[in-house]
């Protein structure tokens, strides 16, 4: 198990640069990607890299699907205080 520090970070007013500012931040604080899902309940979320990592280049993306929240059975999550958030 790896436990990390995480910012959850939300696009109230709904800006176009916001992937963008994500994707400058990653690079500045030397991150390998970050987690990114538009808005909408299908939509499915990705990896963005920022940086080149084994098979991945910088400016990939890899689909990780859709959110799902309190998935007790997943391998990998984040938690927030007693709730699983896993994507499938």
């Amino acid at each position: 198990m790896a436990r990390e520090n995480s910012f959850l970070t939300v696009n109230l007013n709904d800006e176009e640069s916001f992937r963008d500012n994500l994707s400058e931040l990653s690079e500045f604080y030397d991150q390998e990607c970050f987690l990114y899902k538009k808005s909408g309940y299908d939509t499915p979320a990705v990896y963005v890299y920022t940086k080149d990592v084994d098979e991945y280049q910088k400016g990939d993306v890899k689909l990780l699907g859709r959110l799902r929240i309190g998935n007790m059975d997943a391998d990998a999550y984040s938690q927030i205080k007693a709730g699983r958030i896993t994507f499938e």
